[in-house]
Formats: C-alpha cells, sequence, structure tokens
C-alpha cells in the first residue's frame, strides 16, 4: 500500500508526538507535582488564617476571616481538579498513546510489505 504525501506527513507527525510524549512525561510529573505543593501550601494558609483568632476578636474581623475562606476554597478546589486532571493524563498515557502506537506499526508492516 502506498501513501500520499499528506497521509506520509500525518504518519511522521504522529511519530514526532509520540516521542515528545515519551521526553516530557517526567516534565509533566514535575509539574503535577508542583500543582500539588502550591495547592497545599494556599490549603495551609487558608486555614491558618481562618483558625487564626487572636484573642478576644471583634466579630466583625471573624467575618472577615470567614468570607476570605469562603472565596479562596472554591479557586483552591478547581486548582486540585486542574491537577488530578494533569495526572490523569499522564498516567494514562505514560506509555504512549496505545491506538496511535497500533497505528504507526501497521503502518510500518503495510510499507514493507510493499517494499
Amino acid at each position: 500500500m502506498t501513501f500520499s504525501l499528506d497521509e506520509l506527513r500525518m504518519i511522521e507527525r504522529l511519530r514526532k508526538r509520540e516521542g515528545q510524549f515519551s521526553r516530557w512525561r517526567w516534565v509533566l510529573a514535575g509539574f503535577c507535582a508542583c500543582m500539588v505543593v502550591v495547592g497545599v501550601a494556599a490549603m495551609v494558609i487558608v486555614f491558618q488564617f481562618a483558625g487564626d483568632s487572636g484573642g478576644a476578636t471583634p466579630i466583625e474581623y471573624r467575618l472577615v476571616q470567614l468570607t476570605l475562606v469562603a472565596y479562596l476554597l472554591p479557586p483552591i478546589n478547581i486548582w486540585f481538579m486542574a491537577w488530578l486532571l494533569c495526572l490523569g493524563s499522564v498516567l494514562c498515557r505514560w506509555h504512549g498513546d496505545a491506538k496511535t502506537r497500533l497505528l504507526l506499526r501497521l503502518t510500518d508492516e503495510l510499507q514493507k510489505r510493499d517494499d
């Protein structure tokens, strides 16, 4: 089977993308680890701020504390969801995309058969 020029370009792009991911997967895993550290640090800061009563504080100060916590927790939770998506995609494709590898293998076999 002979492939057209566009099909050969697509095959080469698929090969390049698979090779790039195998080189960058550790970097992406490190980025996920950094996202966890930042998220945990933000959560600790928020909860320390919320728990800091400072002795006898006026009720207005306590309301401001709780309001800030209420506004800061949803973005932190979104941050953790982004971390989970990043980690999940890295772990699912750790050895590359199985469909792409199979497709590249089939194209190699077809090209060998024609030669």
